[in-house]
C-alpha cells in the first residue's frame, strides 16, 4: 500500500494527493518524508501543501524540519499554520524561534496560532502571564497579558490573543485594548 500512496502524491488530482498525504501521515510512513516534503514545497494546491505539512508533523522526524521551515514561508496562511503546528510537534521547545517568527506574520490567524503553539510546544513561560479579572462577576472581564520579548506591541492583535487564550473563536466585544509593558 505504501508505494501506491507515495505514487499518489504525484497524481494530477488534488484530492488524490491530499488523501495520500493523510494516509501516509496516519500510518506514519517515514520512507515518505522526502516525497511529502516535495509536495509541501511545490504542489500547486494549498490544500495539498497543507495536507503534506500535517503528514510531516505526524511523522515527527527531525529531517522533516527543512520542508516544514519552507512551509512557514508559503503564501497560503493555511499552509503556514499547518507547517507551524507540525514543526511545533516535531521540535517541541526547540520550535520557539519559529513560533516567535510567526508571531509577526501578516495574517492574524497565523499570529493567533503562534500564540497557541507556545503552549503546545511546552513554552508556557509565554502564556503563564495571562491574568483574567472579573469586572462585574457576570459578563465583563479584563484579560491582561505581557507580550513575549521581541513582540511588536502596536501590531499585537487583541482578537487573536483572546481566541488563542480561549482556544476557539467566540462572541465578544472588545471595549478597550491597551499595551501593558
Amino acid at each position: 500500500a505504501v508505494p501506491a500512496l507515495v505514487h499518489g502524491l504525484g497524481d494530477g488530482e488534488t484530492g488524490v494527493v491530499v488523501n495520500a498525504c493523510f494516509a501516509l501521515g496516519e500510518i506514519k510512513e517515514s520512507h515518505a518524508s522526502d516525497a511529502l516534503g516535495r509536495v509541501l514545497e511545490s504542489h500547486r494546491s494549498a490544500h495539498a501543501r497543507a495536507a503534506a505539512a500535517v503528514a510531516l508533523g505526524k511523522l515527527a522526524e527531525k529531517k522533516s524540519r527543512d520542508a516544514l521551515m519552507q512551509g512557514l514561508l508559503d503564501p497560503s496562511a493555511m499552509v503556514r499554520i499547518r507547517s507551524l503546528r507540525a514543526i511545533t510537534a516535531v521540535s517541541g521547545t526547540k520550535s520557539e524561534m519559529f513560533i516567535d517568527q510567526m508571531r509577526g506574520d501578516g495574517n492574524r490567524l497565523v499570529r493567533a496560532e503562534a500564540i497557541e503553539c507556545y503552549g503546545s510546544a511546552g513554552l508556557e513561560k509565554h502564556t503563564k502571564e495571562l491574568v483574567k479579572i472579573a469586572q462585574d462577576d457576570k459578563d465583563t472581564w479584563t484579560l491582561q497579558t505581557r507580550p513575549p520579548p521581541g513582540v511588536d506591541v502596536p501590531n499585537l492583535d487583541p482578537d487573536a490573543v483572546l481566541e488563542a487564550w480561549v482556544g476557539r473563536p467566540f462572541a465578544r466585544q472588545i471595549l478597550v485594548a491597551n499595551p501593558w509593558v
